[in-house]
């Protein structure tokens, strides 16, 4: 029983354009190792992980969306997940309590690179989009201590993150 669920697309095409220079790359270095003979492999080499590159981008930023959603088990403990959909494959990659939930702010990527976490605190980001423009911080303090990143749109700012802030530092029902 899905309460609530919002679709993440990449927002932007910087992933695109990075796969189409690379692959470039590597036809140029394939090109250069039919025209070498001392340097052969090592062009042809540089070639494949030029390639290799550009599947593992493809598959996680082109073709990927994300999907957060947010709902109630049965005892009534309302949860988050995420999940990740490529093709037909869909993968879930988070579920937490949502009172779990210590803090949701909105960072720049370059706030996201220079902010230190605390020592065992693990780090998940879930965006769609290479180089997005903002980014959800959720602080999980739960039985794991996480920091999850997760990218929006419009629909998910204006529907999705009210219901994550309310449950923010809010006491668990056993707790009440």
């Amino acid at each position: 029983m899905v309460e609530y669920s919002v679709q993440v697309k990449p927002q932007n095409r910087n992933a695109v354009y990075l796969c189409l220079g690379v692959t470039v790359l590597a036809a140029v270095a394939f090109y250069i190792s039919t025209r070498l003979e001392v340097y052969r492999g090592i062009f042809q080499f540089l070639a494949l992980l030029l390639l290799t590159t550009t599947v593992l981008i493809y598959t996680q930023y082109v073709t990927a969306v994300y999907l957060f959603d947010v709902f109630e088990t049965d005892d009534g403990t309302p949860l988050f997940t995420v999940r990740r959909l490529i093709g037909k494959r869909t993968t879930t990659l988070a579920r937490f309590s949502l009172y779990e939930i210590f803090d949701v702010q909105k960072t720049q990527p370059k706030d996201r690179m220079k902010n230190k976490r605390e020592k065992g605190r693990l780090k998940y980001v879930y965006a769609a989009s290479l180089f997005a423009d903002a980014l959800y911080r959720i602080q999980i303090d739960g039985t794991e201590k996480a920091d999850v990143y997760i990218e929006l749109n419009e629909e998910g700012e204006k529907n999705l993150l009210p219901i994550l802030e309310g449950f923010q530092n809010k006491p668990k029902k056993d707790e009440i």
